[in-house]
């Protein structure tokens, strides 16, 4: 009995641990906006969540032989590839555990002051970006943004913030909702529309009691489609000659036809003509620079621009890095997604699926734990819920 409640002691302390990490990994460390070492936030939390799962297993004296497979032959590519980035797929297992300690997390989220730390952070560098951070002449001033310097990304991290905060502090919560806003990110809009529908829906008309099944793995494959769809149709609007430059648009927030997305979207068709003719990619993944030779053989073939776009959907953009394990990586995370999506919290599932599938981002690393939080958080089943707020 002794050793059993020192074994759990010893787990929720390794939880708390991982969300220290998650959180200051998004907020804190800053990823690009001070320092051009865009990986040191991926180093320390890879780094750190490793040590906690291997920590885990040999208290556990117990490991499941597939995870052992997979991470003897994720080990092996990185190896063979000389690119750690593989190691960072390693991370997804312990997962399971915080989700099995649930209400520990949802616990700490809500009565720790951590929260306050990361938007003291975050505005802090948004102060900092208004005046430190270069902006293009094309480009429209940002006046938000957190320790990531990618604009979507800093927009995608203020929402899971301020969705964090609501359930602490309901006025900072929606205060941090609002500074989202001053990203001027289009995706953060439709992501506050989304949700917003869903809190009315959910007010209004209440929660259906019938199961929920998602499979994030359907609803890629049909994003995939879609995805190439618009490749393949961004193609006919260059030709037809009504892709318009960023000087001959009056404002980026309702453009689309713009070189952004022209870009954004052929980058998709290009990789998938690579890995086409190139099969030994689809095994090890490639390297930046032979994804960005050949996109640029390919293009000429096709004779449209390129300008060294890598793909933001999340799948594809895993399946330049690593190969099939991009594929190993959807299964793994669809069932971990399965195990807290419900329909009290599917609209925050939309926006995080919409995310990783548009800008690649919300589903992988720390993104992807920050993001099983806030899911967490709003399922409707907390037991620690100190603001009882309308779930989304």
């Amino acid at each position: 009995m002794a050793e059993e409640k020192a074994m759990n002691k010893v787990k929720t302390k390794n939880t708390y641990i991982a969300l220290l990490t998650v959180l200051l990994c998004t907020y804190v460390i800053p990823t690009g906006i001070i320092s051009e070492n865009h990986d040191v936030s991926k180093m320390v939390f890879t780094g750190v969540i490793l040590l906690l799962y291997f920590f885990n297993i040999f208290a556990k004296k117990k490991i499941q032989k597939v995870e052992l497979l997979i991470i003897a032959i994720t080990a092996g590519l990185a190896l063979y590839t000389k690119n750690a980035n593989f190691l960072t797929l390693c991370t997804i297992f312990y997962l399971k555990e915080m989700i099995k300690d649930r209400d520990y997390l949802e616990k700490k989220l809500q009565r720790s002051k951590i929260l306050y730390i990361c938007l003291a952070f975050t505005i802090g560098y948004s102060v900092y970006s208004i005046f430190n951070v270069a902006v293009p002449d094309w480009e429209v001033q940002r006046f938000a943004r957190t320790a990531v310097i990618e604009i979507n990304q800093s927009a995608f991290a203020i929402l899971m913030l301020g969705l964090l905060m609501v359930k602490k502090n309901r006025i900072l919560g929606y205060l941090t909702l609002m500074l989202g806003c001053l990203t001027l990110s289009r995706m953060y809009y439709l992501s506050l529309i989304i949700i917003g529908a869903f809190a009315l829906k959910h007010k209004f008309f209440g929660v259906s009691k019938k199961k929920l099944k998602v499979s994030y793995v359907k609803w890629n494959f049909l994003f995939f489609f879609i995805l190439m769809a618009l490749g393949m149709a961004y193609m006919v609007f260059y030709n037809a000659g009504l892709i318009k430059t960023n000087m001959e648009i009056d404002n980026r927030l309702v453009a689309f036809l713009d070189y952004s997305n022209f870009y954004r979207f052929t980058a998709n068709i290009l990789l998938l003509i690579i890995i086409k003719n190139h099969p030994k990619y689809f095994l090890f993944g490639m390297s930046e620079s032979d994804y960005l030779s050949n996109c640029k053989t390919y293009a000429e073939g096709l004779e449209i621009p390129y300008n060294d776009n890598v793909p933001h959907n999340l799948f594809l953009s895993h399946l330049k890095i690593y190969g099939f394990m991009s594929i190993i990586e959807l299964v793994i995370t669809s069932k971990l997604l399965k195990q807290v999506v419900n329909r009290y919290n599917l609209g925050i599932f939309v926006v995080v699926f919409l995310t990783s599938n548009i800008l690649g981002c919300g589903l992988y690393s720390y993104w992807l734990y920050l993001s099983i939080m806030s899911l967490i958080l709003y399922d409707g089943k907390g037991k620690h819920d100190i603001r009882n707020n309308v779930a989304v």
